[in-house]
């Protein structure tokens, strides 16, 4: 599916919208998205379909498929972290842009508190969430989807956004650039929170380690180098590369779970190949019975005392001793 799309040379095109795609294509692109996005729960597809047709630039291809790796990831480190006894019940998804991450996030985990931060709240933020009252689903005590989701403008390490954090917390920053990948890490560790990130520019000056020069690195290289940086000065736990011809910024990097060697943390992602998710969280909004009728899945684990590792054709693989 990702070849027939609008390219640059080797990442897809970054303005062209889901509206404009064909039809056929239109429909490759949502099934690719059901299969990464809570496969028991396809009225979640429904409602950004239906978001890509109300409001049109609210919904483009590269950002709508770097969203959902960029969930997929965060949500099975959540849940890994669920797994083995350190809940997640509060995310806050700072310099959230459009916004799209927090609001996977929160359909997913809907007794968690979602709070998406960034210095303006976009009309796609609103244009998403007025999507899914038309067409997802909520829990029997709300009047409506989505209650658990709120938005703050302001700075990612504002007092709103502080005064929530904790141990139970998870501090997302997609697409972050130098000094906010720094806050949202630090921020997060200061509050024994856990964090994922997905760093978009970073400077080298910055972000190598000290006394290091890059000379004569491609571009991707560099990236990698520095995304590795970062991840040794935050004690990264789970290092995930989503698929190159998506973003060219397409590793993502989570920590703070305290995970150890004794108590390994099991991070279960969607495999890299397009097929389909593992059904592996329950349906909390009792959607669609025939669902559950899917076909096979196929899933990756990992078992990582540190640092694991995971690229687009391997899934999750546990880092060396």
């Amino acid at each position: 599916m990702l070849d027939d799309l609008p390219m640059r040379a080797t990442t897809l095109q970054q303005n062209v919208l889901v509206a404009s795609l064909s039809p056929a294509l239109q429909l490759r692109v949502w099934a690719w998205v059901g299969r990464r996005c809570m496969p028991r729960n396809p009225e979640l597809v429904a409602a950004l379909a239906a978001c890509a047709a109300a409001c049109p630039t609210a919904v483009r291809v590269k950002e709508l498929l770097e969203s959902v790796e960029a969930y997929a990831v965060a949500e099975a480190f959540i849940s890994g972290c669920a797994g083995r006894g350190r809940p997640t019940h509060t995310i806050a998804d700072v310099a959230c842009g459009h916004g799209m991450v927090g609001v996977l996030l929160a359909y997913r985990f809907p007794h968690s508190s979602v709070v998406c931060c960034d210095l303006a709240r976009r009309p796609a933020f609103d244009a998403m969430v007025d999507a899914f009252a038309r067409e997802a689903r909520k829990l029997e005590a709300w009047a409506a989807p989505l209650q658990n989701l709120s938005f703050v403008e302001g700075l990612l390490d504002c007092e709103d956004i502080v005064s929530m954090l904790g141990p139970e917390a998870c501090v997302v920053a997609l697409h972050a650039c130098t000094e906010a990948n720094f806050a949202a890490a630090e921020m997060a560790q200061r509050h024994g929170a856990k964090w994922v990130l997905m760093p978009c520019c970073m400077r080298t000056d910055a972000c190598a380690p000290a006394g290091c020069q890059l000379r004569r690195c491609a571009d991707d290289t560099r990236h990698a180098l520095l995304c590795g940086s970062l991840a040794a000065r935050y004690g990264c736990e789970l290092l995930v590369q989503a698929d190159r011809r998506i973003t060219n910024r397409n590793i993502v990097l989570c920590g703070g779970s305290g995970a150890s060697g004794a108590e390994p943390v099991r991070f279960l992602l969607p495999h890299a190949k397009e097929t389909a998710a593992p059904h592996r969280y329950p349906d909390l909004y009792g959607a669609h019975a025939a669902a559950e009728a899917a076909a096979a899945l196929l899933a990756e684990e990992s078992t990582c005392g540190t640092c694991a590792v995971a690229n687009p054709d391997e899934g999750a693989a546990a880092a060396p001793a």
